[in-house]
């Protein structure tokens, strides 16, 4: 158990907990920040904290102690029958890549998938979720470590199946359009990165 505040010391309420134990491995931080992995078996786990479980502000993923990156997390030793405190956590701002997806006409695309995946910083080769455009073709994505992105556009989205195919061609963020050099999306923690915008061309086809 323990107590997840943010980078001002206030507790952060909405924040996902998961440990490496496949049971007993998820919670979510209550009002006042505090939260509790339940029916664990005697061992070593490791902890780890992100936001999207509700939280109202962009947070950075961290694992326990304060690692942004996953790659080191420290072992907590658990005994069956008895409860481990102070499994604590400070949260550092996260960063938001939000924008619009349009077609070549200029109108909204709705329920494209979109895929963020670090490329630099503590999200460095991790893979952020497939979102999906709203009805006006926004989309806004939060809890994300500070970097540098790669960001794609490509399939629709369907209900309980995923991305799947779409009249559009996939697509690579580049702030000088189609047919430009792909860019990286600088987000930085506490900012909402803003015009990461894409403008989708129909897709063609190859047939033999």
């Amino acid at each position: 158990s323990g107590v997840v505040n943010d980078s001002h010391g206030k507790p952060l309420a909405g924040v996902c907990v998961f440990s490496s134990s496949p049971y007993g491995g998820l919670a979510i931080t209550r009002g006042d920040g505090s939260y509790q992995l339940r029916q664990l078996f005697t061992g070593g786990y490791f902890v780890g904290f992100q936001g999207g479980c509700g939280n109202k502000h962009s947070v950075a993923p961290q694992a326990y102690r304060g690692d942004p990156t996953f790659f080191g997390p420290a072992t907590i030793s658990v005994t069956a029958g008895q409860v481990t405190t102070g499994i604590n956590a400070g949260m550092l701002p996260g960063a938001t890549i939000a924008g619009h997806v349009m077609d070549q006409a200029g109108k909204p695309v709705s329920a494209v998938c979109i895929f963020i995946s670090g490329v630099t910083g503590a999200g460095g080769f991790g893979n952020f979720g497939a979102l999906e455009t709203d009805h006006g073709g926004r989309y806004s994505a939060a809890n994300l470590p500070p970097g540098q992105y790669n960001v794609v556009f490509s399939g629709l989205f369907a209900r309980h199946r995923g991305c799947g195919p779409s009249p559009y061609a996939d697509q690579q963020f580049s702030g000088a359009g189609i047919g430009a050099r792909p860019d990286f999306v600088s987000a930085g923690g506490g900012r909402i990165t803003t015009g990461v915008d894409a403008a989708l061309s129909p897709a063609g086809k190859i047939s033999g």
